[in-house]
């Protein structure tokens, strides 16, 4: 504060410092108070830190108990180079067998080569890219041969009439590994599958080459459903090993499009997918859910899901059947039946109760559809037979062409002329044929040419996703001419018209036939290869600009269920638009309805399901294109003067599931070449690319290949097959990961273990807390003899009570149960000289190795007494239950018991140190609120003496004025 700070200028006397003196003999109290205050600061520092170690402590010894150390786990590789492995708690300990025998790898394509890559223009139109459900084959996994039972691996013997081979199969893991294997053996021979079995042109014998039944699992030896194997017509031919049963999922029928049903909940007479009618009488059919109300009745609001499941929907034809009979029988109708013809894959219902006098769909779905059932009424017949629903190997459904659905299938009046190139001509009506599937096709088409002389044969193209046909003559007479009816055209809608000119090529490749991969019964998740379309909220805008925004969450399982929401919601904000699954069945489409007025759009809001759906963006133009289609086909247009650059930079920026570069082989006058990637490894990664009749020269490098281990064998022929997408597997044994970093020839074993040295390693970071609490209390307590230096809590008494507390618990044994082992000191941890822990890991191990449940109970074992009823001035038999009250046990182990204790020193709310250091701080608080009165009251003494000085200068400075004055006075007179 302000006053006096030098010498008075009347008196000569040092003011300043004569009050700083008298200040500083008033300011004992104050001094003393300070002294206090930090007194009592370093008592609360001390408590803090030690409330610090102390948590430290409480932490590491339930770090057993709550972090499951005795339960961790290593695994270790007899070869790293292999495969490596990581364990988590509760992998079960052993040693296992894995042979690596293929890694992971994407699917890669390569052009010819070309003379420049920024120069000239390739002459590109158009390219197409798509995955491989787009496919008309399928490849099968072996495991789902044999009503799921797959094959036995092993080698079979082949044999051509001339020479004879031993064909490995104990690493095959799917019908195309099988068909390879034999096909490149050396033998004049050809292996194929037809409908449910295995045929081998040129074969003329088959046996077993070793000691598993790999032929007979193959359907080549023996004889199944009345048909024996063997040589037919010059074929070996087997039985079917793959066929429609029972256990056949409903989502792999239809080529894997499902069984579309009616959403909501099931009930009986309320809720339905189709009916079948008995001489009029009327029996519902739903494949739902079934709820039931607790009295045993059924919901009266189909959309009531509070109600428990009694039968879940159907997901297999045995549950198919099963609700269809059970609801026949329960009716009365208990000679209708419902069964399956193995043979042609379909569904047959038959009756001996009377006449199916009608089957209709009921609802919005798509059931009978998708069933190969057609709807009708006023039947006469007492048996229905649906058609194919089910391919079998390797190929793929006729009704899934050109978009599937009501629509799909093949157009036209059925007549097809073919004229090969030394002018031979046929006209096949497809109508006369006998086929359901595009093998049958291509089937029943090559023996109608082959028996009118005309030398073309269909195949798939070289994409998979049409036909292609193929002159044989060697003859240039002419044109290689296919064509349709004018109209009516069914070779246009097989993609393979040539027009009535024909081409003067030996080939024709024919365009996409659009196999229908999505349906209303595809699952969301199962899109953008299994990695779904995610939720989130989209915003459709309509031509005239009204909104409306679509919440898609989990509860939309199907495309059904996304296509019914997006509905919902174009319904309730009256959008001229309509949705629903595009023409090419490969994605939805949304469309104006009100044919007039500007671009449709549909915006993300929230996450990235419209872009997911292939639907975020804007319409191409107005009227008739006014849409959006989602299509997860890829389509790169061209311009007549792209270099192979322009090429590579449109692809690439089209997203599709390839990317492109350019490979430089430098080799020739045309090094430039066109190099195909996947963007996913993996089978799931794999494309199909359409060139549209440009000649890219491809040759695959790649396939595309999933990892494949054999595991819990030294032979693979009897190992368990396993497949990945990436070079990892994942809990295929419980908590164990691992990563695939070559092949194998050998077993390679995993030994899981229990990981001793992670618990060793946290025993020794408990030893570290709990000394380092040791530590802070002797810092805190010290006292130096020859400095007198003092510990700030030296000679507390809470301080003392803690440590006698601390090295009693750590010496004591388990409570409430007795082992082998009951304390720390019998399992190495001790108390040393100093007060300090110790740990002998050779008794610790020796311990555990003896009695392992013993030693992990001292360091977790924690039964809780479970009664926490409070009964304190309470009527006899009457108690309440206390949430807060503190746990009660009848068991602890030693380590556990520690963990309580520090507990009750360290609680946040009621601790023994925590109580402390607040009595601290509000002694803290007071000692400063003391500190700031005496200063004030010292503040107050200051300003009164210089209050006085300043008055005796004052009066000094007057006295001296008159003494002049008088002076003055003296000399007049």
């Amino acid at each position: 504060m302000g006053g006096i700070t030098g010498s008075g200028l009347i008196s000569g006397i040092d003011t300043a410092s004569l009050i700083d003196q008298l200040i500083a003999v008033s300011s004992g109290p104050k001094t003393l108070a300070q002294n206090r205050l930090i007194q009592l600061r370093a008592q609360q520092a001390a408590y803090l830190d030690l409330n610090s170690q102390l948590s430290s402590l409480k932490s590491a010894a339930a770090s057993f108990r709550v972090d499951s150390v005795f339960q961790t786990k290593k695994a270790t590789s007899s070869d790293d180079t292999i495969l490596t492995a990581t364990a988590s708690i509760g992998a079960q300990p052993g040693t296992y067998s894995f042979i690596v025998d293929r890694l992971v790898s994407s699917r890669q394509l390569l052009s010819q080569g070309f003379q420049d890559q920024d120069t000239s223009a390739i002459g590109a139109t158009r390219f197409t890219f798509e995955s491989y459900q787009g496919r008309l084959d399928r490849d099968l996994s072996l495991s789902a041969l044999n009503d799921g039972a797959g094959i036995e691996r092993g080698t079979i013997r082949v044999s051509d009439g001339t020479t004879t081979a031993d064909i490995d199969l104990s690493r095959a893991a799917t019908v195309q590994d099988v068909l390879d294997e034999i096909n490149s053996s050396g033998l004049s021979v050809t292996a194929r599958v037809r409908g449910g079995h295995f045929e081998i042109v040129g074969a003329t014998s088959v046996t077993n080459a070793g000691t598993a039944d790999t032929a007979e699992s193959l359907g080549l030896i023996g004889t199944y459903d009345g048909f024996t194997a063997g040589v037919v017509g010059g074929t070996y031919t087997g039985f079917r090993v793959y066929e429609l049963t029972d256990s056949i999922a409903l989502a792999s029928l239809n080529d894997g499009n499902g069984v579309d049903y009616n959403s909501g909940t099931v009930t009986a007479g309320v809720v339905t997918d189709f009916t079948i009618s008995i001489d009029g009488v009327d029996v519902e059919i739903g494949l739902g859910d079934v709820r039931q109300l607790d009295d045993g009745g059924t919901p009266s609001d189909p959309s009531d899901d509070t109600f428990p499941v009694v039968d879940p929907a159907v997901s297999t034809v045995g549950g198919l059947l099963d609700r269809i009979n059970t609801a026949l029988s329960d009716a009365g109708f208990t000679g209708t039946v419902a069964s399956i013809d193995a043979a042609s894959g379909s569904l047959t219902i038959t009756s001996t109760d009377g006449n199916i006098t009608a089957i209709t769909q009921d609802g919005d779905a798509n059931t009978l559809r998708d069933l190969g059932i057609t709807e009708f009424t006023g039947g006469t017949s007492s048996t229905v037979t649906g058609s194919r629903i089910f391919a079998g190997m390797g190929s793929t459904l006729i009704s899934n062409l050109n978009g599937g659905g009501s629509s799909g299938g093949i157009g036209g009046d059925g007549l097809m002329t073919f004229t090969d190139r030394s002018g031979t001509t046929a006209t096949i009506d497809l109508n006369s044929l006998s086929f359901d599937t595009v093998e049958g096709l291509i089937d029943a088409v090559n023996t109608e040419l082959s028996n009118n002389s005309v030398g073309i044969t269909l195949s798939l193209n070289d994409a998979g996703t049409g036909l292609k046909a193929t002159d044989t003559t060697g003859s240039t007479t002419s044109n290689l001419i296919i064509a349709g009816t004018s109209g009516n055209d069914t070779a246009a809608s097989l993609g393979l018209s040539t027009g009535a000119a024909g081409v003067a090529d030996d080939t024709y490749t024919g365009s996409s036939l659009q196999h229908r991969y999505i349906s209303e019964a595809t699952r969301l998740d199962s899109l953008n290869n299994g990695d779904g379309i995610g939720t989130g909220t989209f915003r459709l805008i309509d031509a005239t600009g009204k909104t409306a925004e679509v919440v898609i969450d989990d509860n939309e399982v199907t495309i059904a269920d996304l296509i019914s929401q997006i509905e919902g919601q174009i319904s309730a904000g009256g959008l001229a638009l309509s949705v629903g699954i595009n023409s090419n069945g490969d994605g939805i489409i949304i469309s104006d309805t009100s044919g007039s007025g500007t671009t449709i759009q549909v915006e993300d809001v929230s996450g990235s399901v419209a872009s997911n759906l292939n639907i975020a963006g804007t319409a191409s133009g107005t009227g008739a294109d006014n849409f959006i289609d989602g299509t997860f086909e890829t389509v790169v247009d061209f311009d007549a003067t792209d270099t192979l650059n322009d090429i590579v930079t449109k692809i690439n920026d089209a997203g599709g599931p390839a990317v492109v570069s350019i490979l430089n082989d430098g080799t020739g006058s045309r090094p430039y070449r066109l190099s195909f990637s996947a963007r996913e490894s993996g089978s799931a990664g794999r494309f199909t690319l359409d060139t549209n009749g440009f000649d890219l020269g491809l040759s695959v490098l790649d396939e595309g290949n999933d990892a494949r281990v054999f595991f819990g064998s030294s032979d693979a022929s009897t190992g368990i097959l396993l497949t990945s997408s990436s070079n990892t597997l994942d809990d295929v044994i419980t908590g164990v990961n691992i990563d695939l970093h070559s092949v194998s020839d050998e077993a390679v074993q995993i030994t899981i273990t229990d990981d001793t040295g992670a618990i060793e390693s946290k025993i020794n970071e408990f030893i570290d807390a709990y000394n380092r609490v040791i530590d802070s209390i002797n810092n805190s307590t010290r006292f130096d003899a020859d400095t007198g230096e003092r510990g700030a809590l030296l000679g507390d008494g809470l301080v003392l009570g803690l440590r006698g507390g601390l090295f009693s618990t750590v010496q004591s044994t388990n409570q409430g149960f007795n082992d082998s082992y009951n304390s720390l000191t019998e399992v190495g941890v001790t108390v040393g000289t100093d007060g300090k822990l110790e740990f002998d890991a050779d008794t610790f191990r020796s311990a555990l190795a003896s009695d392992p449940q013993a030693v992990e109970d001292i360091f977790t074992r924690r039964t809780i007494d479970g009664d926490t009823s409070q009964n304190d001035d309470l009527p006899d038999g009457v108690s309440v239950n206390d949430p807060g009250a503190d746990d009660t046990f009848s068991e602890l182990g030693v380590m556990v018991q520690l963990e309580e204790f520090a507990k009750l020193y360290t609680d946040s709310l009621d601790g023994i140190l925590t109580v402390r250091s607040q009595a601290l701080e509000t002694q803290i608080s007071s000692q400063e609120d003391r500190i700031d009165d005496l200063q004030e009251a010292l503040d107050r003494q200051r300003a009164a003496l210089e209050q006085q000085f300043a008055a005796m200068e004052q009066a000094l400075a007057q006295l001296q004025s008159q003494q002049a004055a008088l002076a003055s006075l003296t000399q007049l007179g």
